[in-house]
């Protein structure tokens, strides 16, 4: 502990850099203590992690900037780390699909969802670790069978014709954009970072999609009984 504060004394340059200390898994919490109880190390103090190239991984990948954080995700095979930044991305491209579902104009909305939603799914493939192409994002979400033959002509017809009908067609086009974009993209998280199969990825969109849509028509159905909402937030 001497030693580690002296050199900080000394390398001016360490006055705004973390420290990650190793520690065999029975004395880590006497490394913690040894090391807090200094006050010029406690506050840059970052983690003490066991001897493991995958602890440190992990623990460098929560103190670099966003762009080396990705890449460090991404090397290291942290699971935890790539499900939080695939949530990430999930939630963002969710949430810019709804806004752009709700446009008035039918149909002038599918080339930019469907780019939106295939940058996602490659976006997800690269964290887990292989090469992101459109290519393969394309072939994923075909084999998902979201927009393969007459699945997407359905589906973009009805909201197209939801568009129609003033302020409520929008809003529920919006929600049924969002609701898919969401599933596809838990749908990709759990095959390219938690190595399900296909058919089980297969699954997880379908049961995404309608817990997203019961989520999202929920505040919905609340505006439709204003005494009722307003007891709950008295509560």
């Amino acid at each position: 502990v001497e030693r580690l504060e002296r050199a900080l004394e000394s390398n001016h340059a360490a006055s705004s850099s973390k420290i990650i200390a190793v520690g065999a898994a029975d004395r880590q919490k006497q490394v913690r203590s040894a090391l807090e109880a200094n006050p010029a190390i406690k506050p840059r103090l970052a983690d003490v992690i066991a001897p493991d190239a995958e602890a440190l991984m992990t623990a460098l990948a929560g103190l670099v900037p966003n762009r080396a954080r990705i890449e460090t995700i991404r090397i290291s095979g942290d699971k935890q780390a790539q499900h939080e930044v695939a949530q990430v991305l999930i939630k963002s491209a969710a949430a810019i699909c709804t806004a752009i579902g709700t446009q008035p104009i039918p149909l002038a909305d599918m080339p930019i969802l469907t780019t939106l939603q295939l940058v996602m799914v490659s976006g997800i493939m690269y964290v887990s670790g292989r090469e992101r192409t459109l290519r393969a994002a394309t072939e994923f979400v075909g084999a998902l069978g979201v927009n393969v033959g007459a699945g997407i002509f359905f589906r973009e017809g009805a909201r197209a014709i939801l568009k129609f009908l003033p302020g409520w067609g929008n809003l529920v086009s919006g929600m049924i954009t969002g609701a898919g974009t969401y599933a596809i993209g838990r749908a990709a998280e759990a095959f390219f970072v938690q190595g399900v199969s296909i058919r089980d990825a297969r699954t997880t969109y379908r049961r995404a999609k309608k817990h997203a849509a019961a989520v999202e028509s929920a505040p919905t159905a609340s505006r439709r009984r204003p005494g009722r909402r307003r007891l709950r937030l008295r509560e």
